[in-house]
C-alpha cells in the first residue's frame, strides 16, 4: 500500500484530466491498437473524472457515468502497471462508493475485462450478466448495490 494516494475528483479539459487520458490510453487502449477518438472523448463531458495522485503524478483513474438518478457506471479504470496490486485500485473504488452515496445513487454497474473479476469480486461488487465481447476482450457486468 503507497502512502499519500491523494484521489480527487478534476475537471473536465483540465491538466490533470488530459494527463488520466494518456494514461487510460497507455494501459487500456495502446495494448490493443486502440485510440480515442475526439467524439469519444467529447462524450466523457458530463462524466465524473476521478483520479489517483502519488507525487503529484496521476497513477490511476476512473471515469463515472450518470446512467440515471440512482445508478452509476464505473468505466475506463486505469492503474499504472508498475503501481498494481499496491491498494490504488480500492482506493479508488471505496473513493467512487463514497462519491455514490454522498450524492444519493444506489448502485454502481461497470464492464470488467475478465482479468479484472477478481479485483472487483473482492471489493464486493457481483457477476450479473453472462460474458460478452467488448473491445475484442471478455467482460462481465458487473454492480453492487450501495448503503449509507
Amino acid at each position: 500500500m503507497l502512502e499519500h494516494i491523494v484521489i480527487q475528483e478534476v475537471a473536465y479539459q483540465s491538466d490533470l484530466h488530459k494527463k488520466s487520458i494518456q494514461l487510460r490510453y497507455e494501459i487500456l487502449r495502446a495494448p490493443l491498437g486502440l485510440q480515442f477518438t475526439e467524439e469519444q472523448l467529447a462524450e466523457e463531458v458530463n462524466q465524473h473524472h476521478i483520479v489517483a495522485l502519488y507525487n503529484k503524478e496521476i497513477v490511476g483513474v476512473v471515469l463515472l457515468q450518470v446512467l440515471n438518478p440512482t445508478i452509476l457506471k464505473m468505466r475506463q479504470f486505469a492503474v499504472e502497471t508498475t503501481l498494481q496490486k499496491m491498494g490504488i485500485g480500492k482506493e479508488l473504488v471505496q473513493f467512487c462508493e463514497e462519491f455514490a452515496i454522498k450524492n444519493n445513487y444506489t448502485k454502481i454497474e461497470l464492464h470488467a475485462r475478465s482479468s479484472a473479476v477478481g479485483f472487483y469480486l473482492k471489493q464486493g461488487y457481483r457477476i450479473t450478466s453472462e460474458e460478452f465481447k467488448e473491445v475484442g476482450l471478455p467482460h462481465y457486468k458487473m454492480q453492487i448495490k450501495l448503503t449509507k
